[in-house]
């Protein structure tokens, strides 16, 4: 094998040259013209900076403890979404193995376990749609569903109107 050695490229240096005084001179004309350099502003501390993706900031401080999740409507619903699930699959295993234990077991855990889904599910929803629910919980903004909802009580007569309220 033959060593390759470097051969001269004929790249005439004189090009570079001028390539790059114009490209500085460019930038230099730009800055006359923009006036002088805008002060950037004084760095933030990491609690100051905010959600930026493109600027790969990410502020974990501001996060949530635990307890205030587990605690909320949205946690407790979670947890008994959980619970009713387990109670379920107790059931359904009690059904298929068909042992003493296991039915007395399932009869202990199931019932109370759908119960407690059942409360948190309505206490999670708070008399509002589900769509609603599931949107504002999300962050969305969902308004509109919830003035619709209250057209419909209104018209099936659950709910009184504004007229009559204000005779």
């Amino acid at each position: 094998m033959i060593p390759l050695e470097p051969d001269d490229t004929s790249v005439d240096e004189s090009a570079l040259e001028e390539t790059v005084a114009d490209v500085e001179l460019d930038q230099s004309l730009d800055q006359v013209d923009s006036g002088p350099a805008p002060q950037t502003q004084a760095p933030q501390s990491p609690d100051e900076v905010e959600f930026d993706p493109e600027a790969h900031h990410y502020n974990v401080r501001n996060k949530q403890s635990i307890r205030k999740v587990v605690v909320s409507d949205g946690g407790q619903l979670v947890i008994a979404l959980v619970l009713a699930s387990i109670g379920i699959g107790l059931g359904i295993y009690a059904a298929f193995n068909q042992t003493r234990t296991w039915i007395i077991a399932a009869a202990v855990i199931t019932p109370p376990s759908l119960v407690f889904a059942f409360i948190r599910w309505r206490l999670w929803l708070g008399h509002a749609p589900y769509l609603y629910r599931l949107l504002t919980s999300l962050g969305e903004d969902a308004d509109d569903l919830l003035e619709a909802h209250r057209q419909k009580l209104i018209s099936k007569g659950r709910l009184p109107s504004d007229e009559t309220m204000d005779e």
